[in-house]
């Protein structure tokens, strides 16, 4: 959906959030039912999860279908359907679905687990290994061009202050004021420009470390795996890391041996991190972060994006809200009459899997040539518990796009009720992946 559709729709929405919240927050008080989780997560229980609760997520009385395809995210497993098409992140060359055969993480995280941070991007060939390398000491090459260019620039600034200085001695007015402080400011740039130069040049002579596995590289505090046609990238965060160089390699290492891929529809039963077309194992305490992105080949038009991740010390996800926002009220005028508001979906407490969530979104008519055309995006979302792995907060956007918001499309989004049929049927599947052992939380 545009952006200019939205920063219309944000002069509607404050109106109508707070007498939303109310209306919600009434309409949830405790937070809890009788069928399991609490929609309010955290907010419920500052204790963490209840033990009816962490029942309630291990214990699922959903039965997939036999032969029903399912695919895992982070700790959760859920149903889709087998024409499911899986991005690995989100591109800027396919603005509206992320679909690019390269890969799309720029500039987005969408995987982190086990202390590390993980990226695809593929199909691409094996000699991308070496070319990743090449590019690095591409990379260190330019760093000292340009410093080599700003040091030289430094010094001939030096040479013309010494001159305006010895000029200034044979006349009769007195030094110009601040000659001897800004002639030491650049002295002292033009030293640290020169460590800096020696530290470049002498790593010129670094090749990486060995990974130890077949078809990989390491760099510095990244490992490069090429597996089944793909190159995942595995980075270390080095967010307030203290570990020595060595150590740092060490568990690098680790978590590659800890990798896996995997195929569509593949659940693994080891306790770790599933996203698409990958897998690690942990040792199910370890916080996550995993984003994905699919759509089905039928329906081209509409996307879901399904996140989940631990509760960080950021708080947990403001899922009232959230929904609250997305609910935009009915009636309300966009593009200049041409896109209206007919339907608003909440905000209310809806299921995921056994855990009440909090969902709010809207449907809208948008005049077509043959007639109307309906286009929507729906929020919900679990906010989950500060500290829990199995429960953690799960978000699952859908959202539309049309024919005319982006070309390439062979056809407008369905009805918003084939869609929201498809989202309920998803959310409804969504519970924790089985495992050969018991996550820690519930053993």
């Amino acid at each position: 959906m545009p952006t200019q559709f939205f920063s219309a729709a944000r002069a509607f929405v404050w109106a109508s959030i707070f007498a939303a919240l109310g209306v919600l927050l009434c309409s949830c008080a405790d937070g809890r039912d009788d069928s399991g989780p609490s929609a309010n997560g955290p907010s419920a229980s500052a204790s963490g999860p209840s033990a009816k609760e962490l029942k309630a997520i291990a214990n699922t009385h959903y039965k997939a279908t036999p032969g029903q395809p399912r695919e895992c995210l982070g700790r959760l497993v859920f149903d889709v359907a087998e024409n499911v098409e899986v991005a690995v992140s989100p591109d800027h060359t396919d603005y509206v679905f992320g679909m690019s055969t390269r890969g799309w993480w720029v500039g987005k995280k969408s995987v982190e687990a086990a202390g590390v941070i993980i990226s695809i991007n593929g199909p691409l060939p094996k000699t991308e290994l070496d070319e990743v390398m090449r590019y690095h000491k591409l990379g260190i090459k330019n760093q000292i061009s340009k410093r080599q260019k700003k040091l030289t620039r430094k010094r001939e600034r030096i040479k013309t202050i010494l001159a305006i200085e010895q000029q200034a001695d044979h006349s009769s007015n007195q030094n110009p004021e601040g000659i001897p402080s800004t002639l030491g400011n650049h002295r002292a740039a033009v030293l640290e420009l020169e460590e800096t130069l020696k530290k470049l040049k002498a790593s010129l002579s670094y090749n990486g470390f060995d990974v130890g596995l077949p078809d990989s590289r390491g760099w510095r505090d990244t490992a490069y795996l090429w597996r089944d046609q793909r190159l995942y990238t595995i980075t270390l965060n080095l967010y307030q890391d203290e570990r020595s160089e060595a150590q740092r390699q060490a568990a690098l290492i680790t978590a590659a041996n800890n990798f896996r891929t995997r195929e569509l529809f593949e659940i693994p039963e080891d306790i770790g991190i599933c996203f698409p077309y990958g897998f690690i194992k942990d040792n199910g305490t370890q916080e996550f972060y995993v984003r994905s992105l699919f759509r089905y080949k039928d329906r081209p038009g509409v996307k879901f994006t399904f996140l989940t991740e631990t509760v960080g010390h950021m708080g947990p996800e403001p899922t009232v809200f959230n929904a609250a926002a997305r609910a935009i009220p009915k009636g309300s005028v966009f593009r200049e009459q041409e896109e209206k508001i007919d339907r608003r979906v909440g905000p209310h407490s809806v299921k995921m899997g056994p855990l009440a969530a909090q969902q709010g979104g809207f449907s809208a008519k948008l005049k077509g040539a043959q007639g109307p055309i309906e286009t929507y995006d729906v929020y919900t979302g679990y906010a989950g518990y500060a500290g829990s792995q199995v429960l953690p907060t799960i978000v699952v956007n859908m959202e539309s796009t049309t024919q005319k918001d982006e070309p390439a499309l062979k056809s407008d989004p369905p009805p918003f009720d084939e869609s929201y049929g498809r989202l309920n049927a998803l959310l409804h599947s969504i519970n924790l992946r089985p495992t050969t052992q018991a996550m820690p939380e519930l053993r």
